[in-house]
């Protein structure tokens, strides 16, 4: 077991997995400052399982196919994750007088989907960088900044 985890390619999937967690902690500690539904741990799970399930998506199935002369679509997975993303809509409440609430909660999960299927497709630089625009994207539009000179 250990000398499969220590093989390069199984290590490089771990670090995936790994990075998109930490890309996960650092959302929902955002998230989590501004007292948000979903904090870290839930971005933290929600990045890792999305990029574990792109490794596996890719990889997971690649042997089966060799060994039978098949054909593999890496996408089958990840069109799943996208679907799974629906599930947010339980994230959005609707409270008095037509108000939804959870809206941002909601995509703000959606996109620590995107950004753990980047990372588990070994694009870190693209889901590094995703997971800085959002911080960023949330810290300047959470300021009080009048759009309308009046």
């Amino acid at each position: 077991m250990l000398r499969d985890i220590l093989t390069s390619k199984t290590f490089e999937f771990l670090i995936r997995v790994l990075w998109a967690g930490i890309c996960g902690i650092i959302i929902g500690i955002e998230r989590q400052r501004r007292t948000k539904n979903a904090g870290v741990r839930t971005h933290f799970m929600v990045a890792m399982s999305t990029a574990l399930m792109m490794v596996i998506s890719q990889y997971g199935f690649l042997r089966v196919a060799l060994e039978n002369d098949m054909s593999v679509d890496v996408s089958r997975v990840a069109s799943i994750i996208g679907g799974v993303g629906i599930l947010g809509g339980g994230l959005i409440c609707m409270g008095k007088q037509g108000h939804a609430s959870g809206i941002t909660t909601t995509t703000g999960v959606l996109m620590t989907m995107a950004i753990g299927m980047a990372i588990g497709a070994g694009m870190y630089a693209l889901g590094t960088c995703s997971t800085i625009l959002v911080i960023a994207g949330q810290t300047i539009l959470h300021m009080n900044i009048s759009l309308v000179s009046e």
